[in-house]
């Protein structure tokens, strides 16, 4: 199994809401921007798993894929894996709301925010660990650099 089938191993055993939540965020800053520009979330979530899923790339170009979304998730990752992560994020959107509110401008955001906070907040942080799992077994470099050493030997 290559990295990147690994990575899209974990994407797969995901919750359809977090995914929902994930793609967008990380297609921000995503290489391949026709996931960003998609907004139809299941296309959206399509183009991702494609990204990971494409075919007859050559070992150097699994290794690539597989640093970048390395760096990639633990970026989106950050402060999403903890109890406190999720309060300051709370905090943060009830300021906004706030804020907002104040100046006669109400979207209702933080309320959507917190609909099925408890929920997600339980969800992510769950994902995030298998996520430090996979990091600390299939996906350390030492693991990524025995595959592409391998591959390249067949």
């Amino acid at each position: 199994m290559t990295p990147l089938e690994k990575i899209l191993e974990w994407f797969d055993a995901q919750d359809l809401k977090i995914k929902y939540d994930f793609v967008p965020m990380t297609s921000h800053f995503h290489t391949d921007e026709t996931i960003e520009l998609e907004f139809d979330k299941e296309k959206q979530i399509e183009l991702f798993r494609d990204y990971l899923k494409e075919t007859n790339l050559k070992p150097k170009e699994v290794i690539k894929r597989t640093f970048f979304l390395k760096s990639l998730f633990n970026f989106t990752m950050d402060s999403r894996d903890s109890e406190e992560g999720w309060e300051k994020a709370r905090e943060i959107n009830k300021k906004i709301n706030d804020d907002l509110e104040s100046e006669g401008k109400s979207f209702g955001t933080y309320d959507t925010f917190m609909l099925d906070f408890d929920e997600r907040k339980s969800k992510w942080i769950d994902w995030s660990n298998k996520w430090k799992l996979l990091l600390d077994s299939s996906l350390s470099d030492k693991a990524i650099g025995d595959w592409y050493f391998s591959s390249i030997r067949k």
